[in-house]
């Protein structure tokens, strides 16, 4: 039934200062929303609104709208497009996959997105460190037909409901538009010229008295690229033997990691490339491992240095703490065959293919009645490449898969030609490896579709009176899938009963005949003649072993709203102004689990996955008076009540003033409350089931392995029945002077913002559960004796932990409680792993942030040209955070975030762009200089450095109709190396050059 009503709804619907556009517009039907108010315009809003316009979007050009805000939006504090769209860990089956808009820091979700003042679909994957979901910015209107970006800088909950509590962005399509218009704009790194990024739009609109349509379609395409090819990696191994006379310890005792990381051979022909890693060595070098013999045989191998593999050494002769290594001339073999995948696997650009289209028809059927719809579709399609995947053995992980590889292998009777210690006549047991061989591809696909049908009526029932109706209805799959190894058919297939085609009671007589088939998890599967020499990879048996899961997330949403708007009264600054209305929203969500999840038969994976979905729906009554107390002075009263189906309720009022002593002075203050209940995820019989690797948080904290293992846990996310709904107060007040000029213009902006949001809600995952206080008894330093793996430093254990207590009827520990569960039997002394982790959402206390942005536009005609700039400012006065009401207070200003950047995020102190522009006929050149201030970490050390940042383009206008541009970002090349670079407000690239074209084919 609901997909039938989806169906027949949408195939009903189916029949910053802003300089002058570039486009002639003609009056369009439709109404053009102003944000923040339903009764004042945008000289009359009390509330900060910053307008950035079409022309904005081509005097500093960018890959899309997300990154223009990120860059040039000095209140937001999103991250890189990049970073918001590939995953760190190469899984893409949560969220955080859609490009948002953060304002003041306090989370994209609580940024309401619209378009022309109506709500849109939110992304369908729920972000797993939040729970909560968000509108994908980039999917909601073509660039190219955008009109301007209206961006609320206060609270917007009383006007528009939940989810505007940091404000609002509402993205104004170009209604009005009359023609026809091409837009190709093209991106590129400076060392990869022939993978641009590129985006080609087309805009097309026609009208008259009582019609108008416009039509807009936008591709979006890049091919994948990472550090190394762009040239941004500060390390770049190259085999060349430096100082072939030193050993290995004397290089490391001489701290001369740079000659050891550019040596591939040591004086007796050994492979010794370095792996860079936080230290000077790679820590996985701390087990006893058996290397391929073609690790770092580059030449062998036929390919790059870096994909050949590094040979890491264990150096110490004693074992020291957790890190300790051995002589490789004392102990041969005993290596491990890395890859630089810290550096190498980072990518600089996905391979993307994006498509926009968005449709707006309006009519006038009568001089008092007008009709509007509107239908946008979007999808995308991403893939994140991990072009160096490789395959090594190493032991003593307790997560290992225990896998034998046969003595008669293929891959071993090689290996045995190359390097003695592979001559075991009994074969090969209880290694670790990882998944995909070799020159195989790992990969990760993220894709999605959105179908969003908006339309409305509007009667005018008296001169000063209408009557507006309004429906929007949508629809968002998502779709992430990955390759991961199917653990039967992975053991199978190494002992020669590979492939669909053998039979499932084929034993050893069988291996290696014509339809069972070796699998050879060797870098000799990537010779050049590995073919020949029988030791290639067969395709289908390779997607046999390795299948593809996706997982499915859906979405529907609609939302109904009628209201009525006009005067009633007369004040002595004019008539008053009356808006009022209902709305009715409904949000449903369902989670669809690859089959291999469900079966439990994936890499590790020894528990089922689960299915889920929920439904959330909001009535809402609304009210808004504007009021004109005098010429000079006007008063904005706004309230509205909404309810929840959990039962949950509240009335946000808001109450804003804008005073205009002077025609030069504007004042404006604002007083507003929000309200947000808790999300799907967040509470409701929900329990989301999965696969995690728990990892320590904190080395003072209990915790399995060390910083580099993890232990395989079923975690269980749970709803929380006892969660309190977010709110918050919002307050903020401002100035805005125009200075009278004879020959320049300018004005100057300042605006306060302070908003103390408290009963935040989070999911608190597996991992962040260790470091809570009811989930472990004590600290430690010393590890726990007991333990016979433990060493001094080591947090190597779990310690009895308060969620297991004796039962004092039975005498037992149980084996389930709130924080972990544990397997039989419980030994009391002796390291126990757990099971199963659980985790829930929970309410942080507090946040409180106060901000003061400031911005000036001043232009000059001077005998060269006309001069200008408009600098944009925002200075973090307090981003404080408390995650209990008796906690201690932490400061965000200026330090490194939480790795979930939930309870503290990443906060730079001042935030600054400052555009200066020179046109002279023709020709006009923007200089774009960008500022962010230093991060330091909790110890004070600088985590990132202080950066400023130039970017450049230059326009040429032949004609009316032509515009073509070449830019520069980052235009002196400077990047901040440090690995958080990538999860910062930084530039993740050196240098990229571009050059867009705009072409108008006629208007009417």
């Amino acid at each position: 039934m609901r997909d039938c009503f989806k169906f027949v709804s949408l195939a009903c619907l189916g029949g910053l200062v802003s300089l002058p556009a570039m486009t002639q517009e003609a009056d369009s039907l439709e109404e053009i929303v102003v944000t923040g108010s339903r009764v004042f315009d945008l000289q009359d809003s009390p509330s900060p609104v910053i307008v950035v316009s079409a022309e904005d979007l081509v005097e500093r050009p960018a890959t899309s709208v997300t990154e223009f805000l990120q860059r040039h939006l000095t209140s937001n504090y999103a991250l890189p497009d990049l970073a918001q769209e590939v995953s760190d860990d190469r899984q893409a089956h949560a969220g955080n996959r859609q490009t948002g808009v953060n304002l003041r820091g306090l989370g994209a979700h609580n940024t309401l997105v619209l378009i022309n003042g109506r709500r849109t679909i939110e992304y369908a994957a729920f972000n797993r460190d939040s729970g909560w979901r968000t509108v994908d910015v980039n999917t909601t209107v073509p660039s190219i037909a955008v009109r301007n970006i209206q961006v609320l800088g206060d609270g917007g909950s009383a006007i528009y409901g939940s989810d505007a509590v940091a404000g609002v962005v509402n993205v104004i399509p170009d209604y009005g538009f009359r023609g026809a218009k091409l837009q190709a704009r093209s991106t590129m790194f400076q060392d990869e010229w022939g993978s641009p990024d590129t985006i080609l739009g087309a805009l097309f609109g026609v009208g008259n008295d009582d019609s108008s349509m416009i039509f807009a379609a936008e591709m979006r395409q890049s091919d994948p690229l990472d550090q190394f090819q762009t040239g941004n990696s500060p390390y770049y191994p190259d085999p060349v033997d430096r100082n072939p006379d030193r050993t290995l310890l004397e290089v490391e005792a001489q701290g001369d990691l740079e000659a050891l990381t550019f040596r591939d051979r040591d004086p007796d022909g050994r492979n010794t490339y370095g792996a860079l890693g936080d230290g000077p060595w790679n820590n996985r070098s701390r087990v006893t491992v058996l290397p391929d013999p073609l690790c770092g045989d580059h030449a062998a191998l036929g390919v790059d240095p870096i994909k050949a593999g590094l040979i890491v050494p264990d150096i110490d002769s004693d074992y020291v703490g957790w890190t300790g290594r051995r002589d490789p001339s004392v102990a041969p073999g005993s290596s491990s065959c890395d890859h630089f995948n810290r550096a190498y696997a980072t990518t600089q650009q996905v391979e993307r293919e994006d498509l926009t289209v968005f449709t707006a028809l309006e009519h006038r059927f009568a001089p008092n009645v007008r009709a509007t719809g509107e239908v946008t579709y979007a999808q995308k399609a991403q893939v994140d490449h991990d072009p160096a995947a490789y395959t090594f053995f190493r032991q003593g992980h307790s997560y290992e898969q225990n896998l034998f590889i046969p003595n008669n292998h293929p891959g071993v009777l090689y290996n045995r030609g190359l390097d003695p210690a592979w001559n075991n006549p009994n074969g090969f047991v209880g290694f670790v490896m990882n998944q995909v061989s070799f020159g195989e591809t790992m990969f990760s696909a993220h894709e999605y579709d959105i179908l969003r049908g908006s339309f409305g009526v509007e009667v005018d029932i008296t001169d000063n009176w209408t009557l507006s109706a309004g429906y929007v209805v949508a629809t968002n799959e998502v779709r992430n899938s990955r390759r991961s190894a199917h653990v039967e058919r992975w053991q199978r297939a190494l002992m020669g009963l590979g492939g669909a085609a053998c039979p499932p009671d084929a034993g050893p007589a069988s291996a290696g005949s014509e339809v069972c088939l070796f699998y050879n998890p060797f870098m000799s599967a990537a010779l050049p003649n590995a073919a020949e020499l029988g030791l290639a990879n067969d395709a289908d048996m390779m997607a046999y072993i390795t299948p593809v899961e996706e997982n499915t997330f859906q979405s529907d949403f609609t939302d109904f709203t009628v209201s009525v708007t006009g005067t009633a009264g007369e004040l002595p600054g004019g008539p008053v102004g009356w808006a009022a209305g209902f709305e009715r929203r409904t949000d449903y969500l369902a989670t669809i689990r690859s089959p291999y999840q469900v079966e439990a038969v994936l890499d590790g994976q020894v528990f089922p996955a689960n299915n889920f979905d929920g439904e959330a729906d909001v009535n809402a009554l609304f009210v808004e008076v504007g009021l004109p107390i005098a010429d000079s002075l006007r008063v904005q009263v706004a309230g509205r009540q909404e309810e929840y189906n959990t039962g949950l309720s509240s009335f946000d009022p808001k109450i804003g003033f804008q005073w205009t002593p002077t025609d030069e002075l504007t004042l404006r203050g604002s007083y507003g409350t929000s309200f947000r209940a808790p999300a799907i995820i967040h509470s409701g019989d929900i329990v989301i089931q999965e696969r995690r690797i728990v990892f320590p948080t904190d080395t003072t904290v209990v915790s399995p392995g060390g910083m580099a293992m993890g232990y395989p846990v079923a975690a269980f996310q749970v709803g929380n029945p006892d969660l309190l709904p977010q709110t918050s107060d919002n307050i903020s007040f401002g100035a805005d002077y125009r200075f009278d000029l004879d020959r320049n213009d300018l004005s100057v902006s300042f605006s306060y913002i302070d908003v103390d949001f408290v009963n935040l809600l989070r999911v608190v995952g597996q991992t962040a559960r260790l470091a809570q206080p009811e989930c472990h008894i004590r600290e430690f330093d010393l590890g726990n004796i007991n333990d016979p793996r433990s060493r001094p430093g080591s947090t190597d254990v779990w310690e009895l932990l308060p969620a297991n207590p004796v039962d004092p009827e039975t005498g037992l520990r149980p084996q389930v409680g709130p924080c972990f569960a544990f397997a039989e039997p419980w030994e009391e002394d002796q390291h126990n792993t757990p099971i199963a982790a659980y985790g829930n959402s929970q309410n942080i206390a507090r946040v409180e942030t106060q901000a003061v942005d400031l911005g000036l536009q001043f232009g000059r005609e001077t005998p060269f040209g006309y001069f200008s700039t408009r600098p944009q400012l925002t200075y973090l006065l307090k981003y404080d955070t408390q995650e209990t009401e008796d906690s201690e207070t932490v400061s965000a200003v200026g330090f490194q975030g939480d790795s979930t950047g939930v309870l503290a995020p990443t906060m730079p102190e001042i935030r600054a762009t400052i555009p200066f522009g020179f046109d002279r006929g023709s020709h006009g050149a923007r200089l774009i200089a960008r500022y962010i201030s230093g991060v330091t970490d909790r110890l004070g050390t600088l985590a990132i450095e202080p950066a400023a940042y130039v970017d450049f383009n230059y326009t040429w206008r032949p004609n009316e109709s032509l515009l073509v541009s070449f830019y520069v970002n980052n235009l002196t090349g400077e990047i901040n190396d440090n690995p958080l670079n990538r999860l910062s407000f930084l530039p993740p690239y050196v240098r990229r050059f571009g050059a867009q074209l705009h072409w108008d084919l006629g208007q009417q």
